[in-house]
């Protein structure tokens, strides 16, 4: 199913306009509908069904309520108005909670939209749930390292909800999420609380939760909420997972009589009443499931590093030193691996909190902000600085878990290449607002033009493209701690010229892998250009184009979006290079076009360091060189030499004629889309995109020059 949503744009875009700083902070996680594509049906629960969506050029779960249809005869939240505000109100809950909780164990919150359908957007874990991946017959999860690792980001996840004084009470497997490289999110926020109850609110909270889940102080009357009801159902889920079964499957008529039977200490025994559960496990994973799962809730340890029961006494701590144990005995790079992977994705959401803080302190300083909106900002900061903390803290325990410590090799090599990816990203901004000012705006149309022309029977080839210096390494950690990139050897991938986003291309889906002449570099750097702009712009936005890189693969989008830019930006330096060599070897007549003076050649997208190499503004101005079908051609030709695929049997693109007569390669995703609207959607023709990417740019320079000053 395909739906989408109208609204007025106009009296949109003039709210928008209207908005102050801290108005559009406070509400920017409030999404347009029309910029959401609803798609196939993913799962459900009852009052709620989850689809899987597209968003912003990346793929979203998207939570909606049932429609009548399918309510099952049940109320729902299009049935009466009370039941329609009754799920916006768990709706603003669950929006709350993960609009804080900020962590890579945490499910990720993309927006939200109230009218005219309730609807929240989360990331999409592809794998489903952890429910999903235990029936499996041969799960991922069935050695003794594979669940403690799950099982500590997990708890990792729960630390950081309660340290925002916010209770899940549902933890179960349903509400776990499997993300890429088998990293777990909680998710599902829709009963969570908050610390600051009343005893009114307590009594009702206490009726929450799935029954094989709940702890035994939820049955009292009145009930006890607090964080031990989340430590307890990590019990029942940790033991689930270990022991590869249902808990109190044996129990008769169980719906009624385990409250009473938890409460005289009953708990979870295997289906064989001749075997032990123990026996299944480790020592410390018993000792630490029985420690979670106490009669007395004050005995239960805290998810975090100790606290009042001492340090290194949390159910983290614990499960890190099991991990530690058993990576001892495993493969070492597998482990270092996980490890690094953690670091980055820790590293990188601290990054994103640094700039919003930044944002929620500019904020603050504006006279337009009111003191309503001045109590709100201080509780985001607050929430935002609580998250930070932790995420420091989380890179700390990882840096000490690393061969050699903090000082190591590993851990220093991931510092110099986070670095080195931060000062891509600054000049890839620099970069965007370069060539997005206003007044060089006109002068973009003549990379349209240059562009259309191609589609007048000239288009062979897909017309956007990406080349990426491949590297030396098939190890994916020397990928992330040891750049080394093979001479004039390149991954070629198409881009969609609807979404911007990188399509699957090559025999292994992975790009064409080609030797690519610098003679061809030289005098086709122009139409070379026009896909790195895309990526830098998409990167501007906060969107990664999906390019194939090995060693960012299962990261989270922002750190994949940082890859990209490093990627484009490390290509730049070697294409910079090759011009360089490609003219003194070629001559002068091979870098310059008969009617137009040397420095037009050069593409806008040069770092504006190399010597030769002039403003992007005045490359952009002065660019005549019209793309025409030769280079393309070339293109095919090399595809045809050196991959056999002179037809591009193995690129996810088809070429298709749009109502206004417009051709293009397009990617499944956008035939419909192309076919309606033609030239109109083209990614270059999105004025809108070109300033949003101009004006975030900008925003997050202000940002860095900020912290900067702040040092």
């Amino acid at each position: 199913m395909v739906s989408s949503f109208t609204l007025s744009e106009g009296a949109s875009a003039s709210a928008k306009a209207r908005m102050t700083r801290a108005q559009e902070l406070l509400r920017k996680f409030e999404l347009d509908a029309r910029e959401i594509r609803v798609l196939e049906k993913l799962g459900e629960g009852g009052q709620f069904v989850v689809v899987r969506g597209w968003w912003d050029g990346i793929e979203v779960a998207i939570k909606q309520p049932r429609r009548p249809n399918e309510s099952r005869g049940e109320e729902n939240a299009f049935s009466s108005p009370s039941a329609h505000d009754s799920y916006k109100q768990a709706l603003r809950r669950e929006v709350r909670a993960l609009s804080r909780v900020l962590h890579p164990n945490v499910v990720k919150l993309h927006g939200v939209c109230f009218e005219p359908v309730p609807m929240i957007l989360l990331g999409y874990a592809p794998s489903g749930t952890l429910q999903d991946a235990l029936k499996k017959k041969n799960h991922k999860f069935q050695t003794p390292l594979a669940y403690v690792r799950l099982l500590a980001g997990i708890a990792r996840g729960m630390e950081a909800v309660h340290a925002h004084k916010i209770f899940h009470l549902d933890l179960k497997p349903e509400n776990v999420l499997i993300g890429p490289l088998d990293v777990p999110w909680i998710t599902d926020f829709g009963l969570s609380t908050s610390a600051n109850m009343t005893s009114m609110s307590h009594s009702s909270v206490g009726g929450r939760g799935t029954l094989p889940f709940k702890a035994p102080e939820l049955f009292a009357h009145p009930p006890h909420v607090g964080p031990e009801a989340d430590v307890y159902a990590f019990a029942i889920l940790a033991w689930i997972v270990v022991c590869g079964e249902q808990p109190y499957v044996n129990m008769p008529a169980a719906a009624t009589s385990l409250p009473q039977a938890v409460a005289k200490g009953v708990r979870p025994t295997l289906a064989d009443p001749d075997e032990e559960w123990q026996d299944k496990t480790t020592g410390p994973m018993v000792k630490l499931i029985e420690g979670c799962w106490h009669a007395e809730y004050a005995q239960r340890p805290n998810f975090g590093w100790g606290g009042s029961k001492g340090a290194g006494s949390g159910v983290v701590a614990r499960l890190e030193k099991m991990e530690h144990s058993l990576s001892n005995g495993s493969d070492q790079e597998a482990s270092q691996l996980a490890l690094a992977m953690r670091l980055i994705s820790t590293e990188s959401e601290a990054e994103t909190l640094s700039v919003a803080l930044v944002q929620i302190g500019a904020a603050q300083g504006d006279a337009t902000t009111t003191a309503a909106e001045q109590t709100q900002l201080a509780e985001e900061k607050a929430g935002l600085e609580t998250s930070q903390g932790l995420l420091r803290q989380n890179a700390f325990a990882v840096l000490s878990q690393m061969p050699g410590g903090t000082s190591g090799e590993l851990a220093s090599a991931l510092s110099v290449m986070l670095q080195h990816q931060s000062d891509m990203v600054r000049q890839a901004m620099q970069d965007v607002i370069s060539e997005f000012k206003d007044e060089v705006f006109s002068e973009l149309k003549g990379v349209k033009r240059s562009l259309s022309r191609l589609a007048e029977g000239e288009l062979d080839c897909p017309r956007l493209f990406v080349l990426l210096p491949m590297e030396k390494s098939s190890s994916k950690l020397m990928q992330l701690v040891k750049r080394e990139f093979l001479k004039d050897k390149y991954r070629l991938v198409f881009l969609d010229p609807i979404s911007g986003r990188a399509v699957r291309c090559g025999p292994d889906s992975d790009g064409y892998k080609l030797e690519v002449p610098k003679k061809w570099l030289v005098e086709n750097r122009e139409i070379i250009s026009y896909g790195l702009q895309i990526v830098k712009m998409s990167a501007a936005v906060g969107r990664a184009v999906g390019l194939p890189l090995p060693s960012a693969s299962g990261l989270p989008s922002e750190v994949v979006s940082k890859a990209e830019v490093e990627a484009v930006k490390t290509f730049e330096g070697v294409f910079s290079d090759s011009v360089l060599i490609g003219e003194s070897a070629l001559g002068e007549d091979a870098s310059r076009d008969d009617a137009s003076p040397r420095s037009s050649t050069w593409p806008c997208c040069l770092p504006s360091a190399s010597p030769k190499a002039p403003s992007t503004a005045k490359a952009v101005k002065h660019a005549v060189k019209a793309a025409t079908g030769r280079a393309y051609k070339q293109l095919r030709k090399m595809l045809k030499d050196q991959c056999k695929d002179e037809y591009l049997v193995h690129c996810e693109m088809t070429k298709e004629k749009a109502r206004d007569g417009s051709i293009e390669f397009v990617s499944a995703d956008s035939k419909e889309r192309f076919l309606q609207n033609g030239q109109q959607c083209l990614i270059w023709n999105d004025e809108t995109l070109k300033r949003k990417a101009a004006a975030k740019a900008a925003m997050l320079k202000e940002s860095l020059e900020s912290r900067v000053h702040d040092c």
